[in-house]
């Protein structure tokens, strides 16, 4: 900034002022061209063009400027009143500076000061240099003035208020914290780059502010700058990809790692404790050559039994023959009964017992099937049924089948013929029930022709609906369990063998089982599963007193091993715990009933022979 003087007195010489200059924009006097020049490109003076021109106020002419010198001689006060002398000491003497009065800004359209402003005087034009300064100012005004296109944004983020003489409004911005009490400063505030990048900063991101070209940046730093922006973001995006790459490999390591525990605690076998009798889990993570290589052993031996008791792919096929032969002749049965009669008296056959659990055993391949009647079955529907099935076997197959009736008389046997004459190794138990049989259902119990004598027994036929919801239950809750089917063969297998384990039925046999299995939160391997069956056993469960097997097929609360003596439970705890110390000392396969496997890999003896003393 260029020197200024000027005189607060009004009593200085007016010879003082002789040559002086006069800014009008900015009240300010200087005491020579080069100082006006000086101040005109100053920071000060720059400053209060913008702010005019973005106020929209009008610019006094700045291509001539005032002397003081005329206006002197008719103002009583030469020198503004605003102006404050300063004594400086230089080398030359002293000398005095005026100083540029302080501006305050006032609520209103007009930018006021409270000097009295010079009168203007007509100079003669300014030099080049100054022409070039002034060129240069428009310049920069219109650079900035390019704001006033833009539209305003984030008015509701300003708060407008009273002062506290209640007379002005007062404009509060709470994006940028900052305040005005000028209605058109608050415009061009929401028209300014500070106010949009605090806008795109906290309100929306997407705001597009273009990049403020300055003299210290040139337009190839301003895209040295974007480039590093857009690399910065690419390689923000590059390692939160990564990272969620990382996260879900960690996470499939550790479900595959959870799977193989559950595995490999599949194929161990529990320690029994002395104390309680009960079972005490080894954890994943505990190594013991003897328990891994016992429970390898038991599971090899255990999937052998199971495979030589399973049924061979031609055994398998027979009995379906078989199976599908009977529904069908059955079904033609009905469909035949059917046109004879007004009312269909079969309503459907249903699959129960060993073929529809799929526990079927290479010497024990018998299965039995549920004929359902509109009514209480009668000896003369059975005996038409039989009349009826020669006849409609001969429509679809040339084999020969022989039928005879059951000892209880509700039901009748389907087996077929070999060419010799003899029946068929597999025979199909046919049984006729009702749900109007079932005294709770509360149907009508009197058979078709109103004669209670020719009624069958009605026992089997309550044991046959009973079947029906062992073969739901099983479907449900066993079939899908892990390793329960492949348990139950065995114990079967064990029952027939053993006289102790004979006494046991298939449905309390199956809901043992799955009750041991189920019991457990992990996969239990054959081996594993078949150990915890033996030991539940051995604690006592079925002692008189004990807990005892819910049967979840009764209404009321009922033991599925209530038919049981108290000599029966207590020789079937003592076989339990029996078989526990054999399997505990790896002879499982005396269980079973079989010859040891051989040793897959041989355990190397690590003992030191004794040295022999001479």
């Amino acid at each position: 900034m260029g020197q200024s003087s000027g005189s607060t007195n009004p009593t200085a010489s007016k010879a003082a002022f002789a040559n002086h200059l006069y800014c009008k924009l900015c009240d300010v006097v200087c005491s020579s061209a080069d100082a006006y020049a000086a101040h005109m490109r100053g920071s000060k003076h720059q400053r209060i063009l913008k702010l005019q021109l973005k106020m929209g106020k009008p610019i006094p002419s700045q291509e001539t400027p005032e002397y003081v010198a005329a206006a002197a001689k008719e103002s009583k006060a030469a020198v503004p009143p605003s102006a404050k002398i300063l004594k400086t000491t230089t080398a030359t003497g002293t000398k005095r500076v005026f100083g540029t009065p302080r501006i305050s800004f006032v609520g209103g359209t007009q930018l006021q000061t409270t000097g009295v402003k010079l009168e203007e005087v007509t100079i003669d034009k300014p030099t080049a240099k100054q022409g070039n300064n002034n060129s240069q100012t428009e310049c920069d005004a219109d650079y900035d003035a390019e704001d006033k296109d833009a539209q305003p944004i984030g008015l509701e983020y300003i708060e407008e208020s009273l002062n506290e003489t209640r007379t002005a409004p007062n404009f509060y911005c709470k994006l940028c914290d900052c305040s005005f009490t000028d209605p058109h400063a608050k415009v061009m505030h929401t028209k300014g780059r500070r106010h949009r990048l605090q806008y795109k900063k906290k309100v929306d991101p997407s705001l597009k502010v273009d990049i403020k070209l300055s003299s210290y940046h040139s337009r190839a730093d301003v895209e040295r700058m974007k480039r590093r922006v857009a690399a910065g973001e690419f390689w923000r995006k590059k390692e939160l990809q990564d990272s969620y790459k990382l996260e879900a490999e960690d996470l499939r390591y550790e479900k595959e790692l959870l799977q193989w525990q559950l595995e490999k605690t599949a194929m161990r076998f529990d320690c029994m404790s002395t104390s309680s009798g009960t079972a005490a889990s080894i954890l994943p993570g505990e190594k013991s050559c003897f328990v891994e290589m016992g429970s390898k052993r038991d599971a090899e031996h255990v999937t052998a039994k199971h495979a030589a008791i399973y049924p061979t792919e031609d055994d398998l096929a027979v009995v379906q023959n078989l199976v599908s032969t009977c529904e069908r002749s059955l079904k033609l049965v009905s469909d035949h009964l059917a046109t004879v009669k007004v009312s269909r008296d079969l309503k459907g056959v249903m699959r129960v017992g060993l073929l529809a659990k799929g526990l079927l055993l290479h010497d024990c391949l018998d299965f039995k099937l549920v004929v359902l009647c509109s009514y209480r079955p009668t000896q003369t529907l059975l005996k038409d049924i039989m009349d009826s099935l020669p006849e409609q076997l001969e429509t679809f197959t040339e084999e020969k089948y022989k039928f005879a009736l059951v000892q209880e008389g509700s039901g009748f046997t389907f087996a077929s013929v070999d060419e010799d004459g003899d029946k068929g190794k597999i025979k199909c138990c046919v049984t006729l029930t009702s749900p109007a049989v079932n005294p709770d259902s509360g149907a009508e119990q009197k058979s078709a022709a109103g004669n209670e004598a020719d009624n069958v027994d009605v026992k089997p036929c309550l044991k046959a609906l009973a079947e029906l919801r062992h073969a739901k239950w099983f479907q449900a809750k066993a079939t899908n369990l892990y390793s329960c089917v492949i348990v139950i063969r065995i114990m079967m297998d064990f029952c027939k063998r053993v006289p102790t384990w004979s006494v046991l039925t298939q449905w309390s046999l199956e809901l043992l089982v799955e009750k041991c299995i189920s019991s457990e939160n992990a996969k239990l391997g054959p081996a594993v599963a078949l150990r915890r069956i033996f030991e539940a056993v051995a604690s006592g469960i079925l002692l008189p007193g004990g807990p005892g097997v819910y049967d979840p097929c009764e209404k009321t609360p009922t033991d599925a091993f209530e038919y049981l003596t108290r000599q029966e439970r207590e020789d079937l705890t003592n076989s339990a715990q029996h078989a526990v110390r054999m399997m505990a000392f790896g002879d499982i396969h005396k269980i079973l009933g079989m010859d040891p496997l051989p040793d897959s890999a041989p355990i190397a003896n690590n003992k030191r022979k004794r040295a022999s003393s001479s």
